[in-house]
């Protein structure tokens, strides 16, 4: 176990929320997230929480997306990060709706790179769309 890790695990009341003491299975995930993340850290040379910087934040989301984890999945792990980035009193400009948008941009890069690929012009493309929907 890492020094982070430790220092969360010793101090885990006062970083996590707990909205209901019913739901444990909802802090129990949102733990998880946590440490996740501060293995990531970790993996960076950062020793203690208060040294986490934008970079390691925003390293750890592209990371998530790289892995190809679902846009939802990276939604859950940047407010529960963004949790506990209030809590630990760190500046992290945290906004899980970038996350969707990054996304949907890279797949639109993805999108575009094929049509290149065979030649096909977008604005065809985009002509034709309302007749395929007919077909399908």
């Amino acid at each position: 176990m890492g020094k982070l890790i430790f220092s969360f695990s010793q101090n885990q009341k006062k970083y996590v929320v707990r909205k209901h003491q019913f739901s444990e299975k909802s802090n129990w995930d949102k733990v998880n997230k946590i440490k996740v993340f501060l293995m990531f850290c970790e993996s960076k040379n950062v020793t203690e929480i208060s040294n986490i910087k934008q970079k390691h934040y925003d390293q750890f989301i592209q990371n998530l997306s790289e892995k190809k984890l679902s846009v939802e999945t990276i939604r859950k792990y940047s407010i529960t990060i963004k949790q506990f980035a209030v809590r630990a009193h760190l500046d992290l400009r945290i906004a899980p709706a970038r996350a969707k948008r990054n996304k949907e941009i890279k797949k639109m890069k993805n999108i575009k790179n094929i049509l290149k690929k065979y030649d096909i012009d977008p604005e065809i493309i985009t002509k034709i769309l309302p007749d395929l929907h007919l077909i399908m």
